[in-house]
């Protein structure tokens, strides 16, 4: 006999919200699988930020994907049969879910600080130690490219700092691509550092034209260099970051929160089915 009255309220809204979560599954797995094979700034910037934590976060995004997937499939069949084993198994299979996310917030929190610094120093090794632009390497050209891509993207210069210390736009001169340089017109940027597509501006953003009155390079007390952008890439990411953050978060209580409520109604929806 198919539940009546308050069940059967609680069958439909069990079926839409693992609807929902279908469709949602659909999204997530298709942005990992677009994340791993498609070859855009996003996987570029993943390179300098390491390439293993990049495609590791990629195969989590698949995971997931899949995982909803069964779930809003479970679920979606479990409300509209009345079958109290599939709808218990959703409910096991979202509780494990719903831990796993708790407890990945935790870890987070807990280990902000030293992912921030494993950050950090990816970036440093490989601006210093990766960066060549007439490199036939494709490992080389990868964190060539991602470092021009990312500087271009987030118009900053290096790593850290607003262009007054010597790990921004001057960090560079510490790297092997500078040291490199032969003759007279060494550039003491790329031009990915560079705010203008003028060619003669370019020139005097990294350093090839040196004018007095807009040196390559802006050590504290010179003139400022107007084309060439200071700010440090781990900051200018950062503050990206951190500008999300709040949204990030907001979603993340709001899932939490319709786990909650899932595993609520697939309870009563099962007493519901037992009573009739």
């Amino acid at each position: 006999m198919a539940v009546e009255g308050c069940g059967k309220f609680l069958k439909f809204i069990v079926f839409f919200f693992n609807f929902l979560v279908f469709v949602g599954g659909i999204a997530v797995l298709g942005v990992g699988i677009w994340s791993l094979v498609d070859s855009n700034a996003l996987g570029e910037i993943g390179t300098i930020l390491g390439q293993d934590m990049f495609s590791t976060a990629t195969y989590i995004l698949i995971a997931v994907g899949v995982i909803l997937l069964l779930l809003g499939f479970l679920g979606c069949c479990g409300a509209w049969k009345e079958s109290k084993c599939l709808l218990g198994l959703f409910f096991f299979i979202l509780f494990i879910m719903f831990i796993v996310l708790l407890a990945g917030g935790i870890l987070a929190f807990v280990y902000n600080d030293k992912v921030k610094s494993a950050l950090e120093k990816e970036m440093n090794t490989t601006l210093v130690e990766k960066y060549d632009d007439t490199s036939k390497d494709k490992d080389i050209i990868a964190f060539t490219d991602a470092w021009n891509v990312l500087q271009t993207t987030f118009k900053c210069c290096g790593i850290k700092g607003d262009g007054t210390g010597d790990d921004s736009y001057y960090k560079w001169q510490s790297s092997q691509w500078f040291k490199k340089q032969t003759g007279s017109s060494k550039k003491y940027v790329p031009t990915s550092c560079c705010n203008t597509k003028n060619a003669t501006d370019v020139k005097v953003c990294d350093g090839e034209t040196k004018l007095a009155d807009a040196p390559p390079v802006n050590h504290p007390g010179t003139k400022e260099n107007k084309y060439l952008n200071v700010d440090g890439c781990y900051n200018a990411v950062e503050a990206f970051v951190n500008a999300k953050a709040p949204i990030i978060g907001g979603v993340a209580c709001g899932i939490a929160v319709l786990m909650l409520l899932a595993m609520i109604c697939s309870i009563c929806l099962c007493r519901s089915i037992e009573s009739e």
